[in-house]
Protein backbone atom coordinates (compact mmCIF):
# COMPACT_ATOMS: atom_id res chain seq x y z
CA UNK A 1 0.00 0.00 0.00
CA UNK A 2 1.28 3.22 -1.27
CA UNK A 3 1.67 5.87 1.95
CA UNK A 4 2.97 9.48 2.15
CA UNK A 5 2.49 12.67 0.51
CA UNK A 6 1.71 10.44 -3.47
CA UNK A 7 -1.12 8.42 -1.45
CA UNK A 8 -2.52 12.12 0.09
CA UNK A 9 -3.10 13.58 -3.00
CA UNK A 10 -4.50 10.35 -4.76
CA UNK A 11 -6.76 10.45 -1.82
CA UNK A 12 -7.55 14.15 -2.27
CA UNK A 13 -8.37 13.92 -5.97
CA UNK A 14 -10.63 11.00 -5.51
CA UNK A 15 -12.69 12.82 -2.57
CA UNK A 16 -13.24 16.29 -5.09
CA UNK A 17 -14.21 13.89 -7.52
CA UNK A 18 -16.88 11.45 -6.02
CA UNK A 19 -14.97 8.40 -6.06
CA UNK A 20 -13.14 8.50 -9.65
CA UNK A 21 -10.21 6.53 -9.86
CA UNK A 22 -6.87 7.61 -9.25
CA UNK A 23 -3.54 6.64 -10.57
CA UNK A 24 -0.88 7.47 -10.13
CA UNK A 25 3.19 6.68 -11.87
CA UNK A 26 6.47 8.09 -12.34
CA UNK A 27 6.89 10.67 -14.90
CA UNK A 28 7.79 9.77 -18.50
CA UNK A 29 10.69 11.13 -20.14
CA UNK A 30 9.46 14.88 -21.32
CA UNK A 31 6.05 14.70 -18.76
CA UNK A 32 5.40 18.28 -17.24
CA UNK A 33 4.48 18.70 -13.84
CA UNK A 34 0.51 18.12 -13.79
CA UNK A 35 -2.71 15.82 -13.89
CA UNK A 36 -4.42 13.77 -17.09
CA UNK A 37 -8.17 13.49 -16.83
CA UNK A 38 -9.68 10.39 -18.60
CA UNK A 39 -13.08 10.58 -18.95
CA UNK A 40 -15.11 6.95 -19.20
CA UNK A 41 -18.11 5.56 -17.70
CA UNK A 42 -19.23 1.54 -17.46
CA UNK A 43 -20.68 -0.76 -15.25
CA UNK A 44 -19.10 -3.73 -13.18
CA UNK A 45 -19.51 -7.21 -14.00
CA UNK A 46 -21.25 -8.68 -11.31
CA UNK A 47 -22.45 -12.28 -12.97
CA UNK A 48 -25.81 -11.54 -11.34
CA UNK A 49 -28.73 -11.79 -13.55
CA UNK A 50 -30.81 -9.39 -11.04
CA UNK A 51 -28.11 -6.63 -12.06
CA UNK A 52 -29.36 -6.77 -15.33
CA UNK A 53 -33.32 -6.42 -13.66
CA UNK A 54 -31.61 -3.40 -12.17
CA UNK A 55 -30.18 -1.73 -15.25
CA UNK A 56 -33.44 -2.64 -17.03
CA UNK A 57 -35.43 -1.23 -14.24
CA UNK A 58 -33.70 2.71 -14.64
CA UNK A 59 -34.33 2.67 -19.01
CA UNK A 60 -37.85 1.60 -18.02
CA UNK A 61 -37.98 4.51 -16.06
CA UNK A 62 -36.46 6.68 -18.16
CA UNK A 63 -39.05 8.81 -20.90
CA UNK A 64 -35.89 9.44 -22.68
CA UNK A 65 -35.34 6.47 -23.40
CA UNK A 66 -38.16 4.33 -23.34
CA UNK A 67 -40.89 6.34 -24.42
CA UNK A 68 -41.08 5.48 -27.95
CA UNK A 69 -41.28 1.50 -27.12
CA UNK A 70 -43.73 1.94 -24.61
CA UNK A 71 -45.90 5.11 -27.05
CA UNK A 72 -45.76 2.34 -29.50
CA UNK A 73 -46.73 -0.55 -27.19
CA UNK A 74 -49.74 1.57 -25.98
CA UNK A 75 -51.39 1.92 -29.76
CA UNK A 76 -52.44 -1.88 -29.74
CA UNK A 77 -54.82 -1.93 -26.10
CA UNK A 78 -56.11 -5.43 -26.74
CA UNK A 79 -53.32 -7.17 -27.66
CA UNK A 80 -50.81 -8.80 -25.31
CA UNK A 81 -48.14 -6.46 -25.30
CA UNK A 82 -44.31 -8.11 -25.57
CA UNK A 83 -41.17 -5.83 -25.28
CA UNK A 84 -38.05 -6.84 -26.25
CA UNK A 85 -34.63 -5.21 -25.42
CA UNK A 86 -31.40 -6.62 -27.26
CA UNK A 87 -28.11 -6.25 -25.32
CA UNK A 88 -24.59 -6.41 -26.93
CA UNK A 89 -21.24 -7.49 -26.04
CA UNK A 90 -20.06 -4.09 -26.13
CA UNK A 91 -22.38 -2.09 -24.16
CA UNK A 92 -24.04 -5.00 -21.24
CA UNK A 93 -21.00 -6.25 -18.94
CA UNK A 94 -23.45 -9.31 -18.23
CA UNK A 95 -23.92 -10.15 -21.57
CA UNK A 96 -20.55 -12.05 -21.20
CA UNK A 97 -22.22 -13.75 -17.64
CA UNK A 98 -25.12 -14.60 -19.99
CA UNK A 99 -22.89 -16.50 -22.22
CA UNK A 100 -21.17 -18.43 -20.36
CA UNK A 101 -23.84 -19.34 -17.93
CA UNK A 102 -27.08 -20.30 -20.31
CA UNK A 103 -30.06 -20.78 -19.50
CA UNK A 104 -28.68 -20.74 -15.24
CA UNK A 105 -28.37 -17.32 -16.11
CA UNK A 106 -32.03 -16.38 -14.98
CA UNK A 107 -33.06 -13.04 -12.64
CA UNK A 108 -34.90 -13.81 -9.90
CA UNK A 109 -36.48 -10.36 -8.83
CA UNK A 110 -39.61 -9.14 -10.00
CA UNK A 111 -39.49 -6.18 -12.29
CA UNK A 112 -42.19 -3.80 -12.28
CA UNK A 113 -43.63 -3.21 -15.43
CA UNK A 114 -45.19 -0.38 -17.01
CA UNK A 115 -49.08 -0.38 -17.92
CA UNK A 116 -48.20 -1.33 -21.62
CA UNK A 117 -45.57 -3.93 -21.35
CA UNK A 118 -47.50 -7.46 -20.69
CA UNK A 119 -44.28 -9.14 -21.08
CA UNK A 120 -40.94 -8.44 -21.13
CA UNK A 121 -38.00 -10.07 -23.32
CA UNK A 122 -33.87 -9.76 -22.78
CA UNK A 123 -32.23 -11.16 -25.39
CA UNK A 124 -28.71 -11.54 -24.28
CA UNK A 125 -26.29 -13.60 -26.80
CA UNK A 126 -27.54 -16.86 -27.22
CA UNK A 127 -30.20 -16.95 -24.28
CA UNK A 128 -33.75 -14.95 -24.14
CA UNK A 129 -35.06 -13.94 -20.35
CA UNK A 130 -38.70 -13.65 -20.12
CA UNK A 131 -40.77 -11.63 -17.35
CA UNK A 132 -44.51 -11.71 -16.92
CA UNK A 133 -45.69 -10.66 -13.91
CA UNK A 134 -48.26 -13.95 -13.54
CA UNK A 135 -45.19 -16.47 -14.65
CA UNK A 136 -42.30 -14.56 -13.45
CA UNK A 137 -38.72 -15.13 -14.86
CA UNK A 138 -37.49 -18.03 -17.43
CA UNK A 139 -35.01 -18.56 -19.55
CA UNK A 140 -34.33 -20.49 -23.10
CA UNK A 141 -31.70 -20.72 -25.34
CA UNK A 142 -31.96 -18.73 -28.83
CA UNK A 143 -32.80 -21.27 -31.58
CA UNK A 144 -29.46 -21.51 -33.26
CA UNK A 145 -27.54 -20.71 -30.58
CA UNK A 146 -24.69 -23.08 -30.16
CA UNK A 147 -24.27 -24.48 -26.67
Amino acid sequence: MTRGPAAAALWAVAARTHGAICLAHDPFRGDQPGVDLNFAAGHVRTAQADTLVDRVELWLASEEHSQNLLTSLANEPEAEDHAVLVFDHQTEPEYWSATEGGTAFCPTREIQLPDEIDVLWLIIGPIACRYSATDGWRTVRMPGAVP
